[in-house]
């Protein structure tokens, strides 16, 4: 008799530590992205006011320039991160093609399938349950 329990047990075990595995490092990743994006943010709104405030304060620009400065760094972000911020939109997209993609496959194959085999190939029984009344008694032609 056959005993593969303990074998699918290490497989399976393999597998979902596999799955564990990539799912930390998944997790990581989305964590450091996460990370750069809330410092950029604070940065985009802090560091154009550190970089005009010398001339603000020495009167060379007026209080405006700081506010069109941060509005400059903020689309400029928002303009670097533009995929990144989105990355569940492009996912569901993504995911919304192939299942697309298998169901057009899946309908060209059945077609392909109905044109490659049809009922006139077939030679059925006279006893076969598909035929109709009318044609019981001889086989199909």
């Amino acid at each position: 008799m056959f005993n593969g329990g303990g074998r699918e047990l290490q497989t399976s075990r393999s597998f979902l530590a596999a799955l564990i595995a990539n799912n930390r490092d998944i997790i990581w990743c989305m964590f450091g992205l996460e990370m750069f994006q809330n410092a950029t943010q604070y940065l985009t709104g802090i560091l154009p006011a550190v970089l005009v405030a010398p001339q603000y304060l020495a009167g060379e620009v007026e209080f405006g320039v700081v506010k069109q400065a941060q509005d400059a760094f903020f689309m400029l972000r928002y303009s670097l991160f533009v995929v990144a911020n989105r990355t569940d939109e492009f996912s569901s997209f993504a995911t919304g093609l192939d299942r697309l993609e298998a169901l057009v496959l899946a309908i060209v194959g059945s077609q392909q399938l109905e044109q490659v085999f049809t009922f006139e190939d077939v030679n059925m029984s006279t006893d076969s349950p598909l035929l109709d009344k009318s044609q019981r008694g001889r086989e199909l032609q």
